[in-house]
């Protein structure tokens, strides 16, 4: 573990990726809706309310990833949930790759740059980046898709992870529940017992 790692899970909870993982998710959907709008209809304030949220979608990712790491330290896993939380890892990561992508594409990094030309007609090459962004086009559409995709499957397995075997919920949670049932059944199984000696005393 890292110094900086160290720091943050020493800083910060351990529920502090279910905290923020709700963000990309929503960002991500919203995302959807404005892309779509902006295709459709071309109108420039979709266009740049796209280019804020493909921005803030990066940014939210980008926290939730650092936030899953500092609360994997504290989390308690059987075989099973290993399996799980590997895959959980693995897939964030793929959805971040393509977001990135996006908005590489998003942003007009890919855009051919036109050189600049001076008062006298001349070209002049200069080496610097300009941000042209693009217009959402069936290239970012896709990565768009495949994303929330990514992003849909990787919760689902976050929350597979939490309701399914209690990881962050309980540090034992399947030994809980067969414990409240063992003694559950417990009083019961004595009750019926003493009623039965209560019927056969005289």
């Amino acid at each position: 573990m890292g110094s900086l790692e160290l720091l943050l899970v020493r800083l910060l909870p351990p529920t502090i990726h279910p905290m923020i993982v709700h963000f990309p998710i929503a960002i991500g959907f919203l995302l959807l809706l404005v892309e779509v709008a902006a295709f459709v209809t071309r109108d420039p304030f979709w266009e740049r309310s796209g280019i804020w949220l493909v921005n803030l979608e990066i940014l939210a990712i980008g926290a939730a990833i650092v936030a899953g790491v500092i609360s994997e330290h504290s989390a308690v896993l059987n075989g099973t949930s290993a399996a799980i939380l590997s895959a959980h890892k693995r897939d964030g990561v793929l959805t971040g790759l393509l977001f990135g992508a996006l908005w590489i594409v998003r942003m007009g990094f890919l855009r051919p740059r036109r050189p600049s030309t001076r008062g006298d007609g001349r070209n002049v090459s200069r080496r610097r980046i300009v941000l042209r962004p693009l217009r959402p086009g069936i290239l970012s559409l896709a990565l768009l898709v495949g994303g929330l995709a990514m992003l849909t499957v990787t919760a689902s397995l976050g929350g597979s992870l939490v309701y399914g075997h209690g990881v962050g919920v309980s540090r034992s949670a399947p030994a809980t529940q067969v414990t409240s049932g063992a003694a559950g059944s417990g009083p019961q199984a004595s009750g019926s017992s003493g009623s039965a000696q209560g019927g056969s005393a005289p």
